[in-house]
């Protein structure tokens, strides 16, 4: 008897963009880090490595037209990945672009770190009101967004076999 191997059938469902979000959490819940590694490898294979590339997110400051005010610490619960309340800080995030910027639609990044901390999750913006070359504007955001080089070894498009980002969990 020869096992049916669930890789291709996984890779093309990871295409999209929310059953490769509910698949990360559904591992990053489990606190295994091993199968967090696994799973954002299987995530970045299934866009080969152009769908979903990595990125470093940074929120610079509140936009100018917000149209809900800054998080506060009343609302949010550090560490809590089903955080539903903006952070109230400015922060940088690093992770798997799921869903770039594009006006009237919201931001997705697997969330790997969050201000050099590991705290896997997914992070959405508000709607995207404009575009920039090096970031974007939401209703409530202004962000820098940049690409890095690829996570894993053997990513299309990586010049070494080191990444500078950081290593996956």
């Amino acid at each position: 008897m020869r096992l049916k191997d669930y890789r291709d059938d996984l890779r093309a469902r990871l295409k999209d963009p929310e059953c490769a979000a509910a698949y990360f959490l559904q591992v990053s819940a489990t606190g295994d880090k091993t199968a967090l590694s696994i799973a954002l490898k299987e995530i970045v294979e299934a866009g080969d490595g152009l769908i979903y590339p990595p990125v470093e997110l940074t929120k610079l400051r509140a936009s100018p037209h917000a149209a809900e005010q800054p998080g506060n610490w009343d609302g949010y619960h550090p560490g809590d990945i089903t955080n539903n309340a903006p952070l109230p800080v400015d922060y940088t995030l690093t992770g798997i672009l799921l869903v770039p910027p594009r006006i009237g639609f919201r931001v997705k990044v697997l969330r790997i770190t969050r201000n050099g901390v590991h705290v896997p999750g997914v992070f959405a913006s508000t709607e995207v009101v404009e575009p920039g070359h090096d970031g974007f504007i939401t209703r409530n955001s202004v962000y820098r967004l940049k690409r890095l080089k690829p996570i894993f070894a053997g990513t299309p498009g990586e010049t070494s076999t080191k990444s500078n980002t950081p290593s996956a969990p």
